[in-house]
């Protein structure tokens, strides 16, 4: 059996290390061209969650919105309801939804001027969908 010696030792830890870090920076160089950045405008948090025929989405702003934001979904447009005092918490209740479709979400003031960029979120397959 064959004994590796410090040197070699090393030369190896090198490469590996060399060979690791040329990979991650190329994985991380293809995922930016392939992910624009996403502009999250005046919101601070939005927690979305959805079924297979609804959404509500939940969200909170970097200032407080005077009237009611509007989430624009395909041709419809949802007015948000306020659940704090204060106009920095708003949600979005959207039923009737196709199951396994996916929408563009825009969320805009209520004089239509946008509060962030636009997003997707897909709904469930049905409850009775093959996988």
């Amino acid at each position: 059996m064959r004994r590796t010696n410090r040197r070699e030792f090393l030369k190896s830890a090198g490469a590996a290390t060399g060979v690791a870090t040329l990979a991650a920076s190329s994985l991380g160089r293809a995922q930016e061209r392939v992910e624009p950045p996403w502009d999250a405008g005046e919101l601070s948090h939005i927690l979305p969650t959805c079924s297979h025929e609804e959404m509500l989405i939940k969200c909170s702003f970097l200032t407080p919105q005077r009237a009611a934001p509007v989430l624009r979904i395909d041709n419809r447009e949802v007015p948000g309801v306020n659940t704090d005092s204060e106009g920095e918490f708003w949600q979005f209740h959207i039923r009737g939804l196709r199951a396994d479709s996916l929408y563009e979400l825009a969320l805009v003031s209520s004089d239509g001027r946008p509060l962030a960029s636009t997003w997707s979120l897909r709904t469930f397959p049905a409850p009775d969908a093959a996988p």
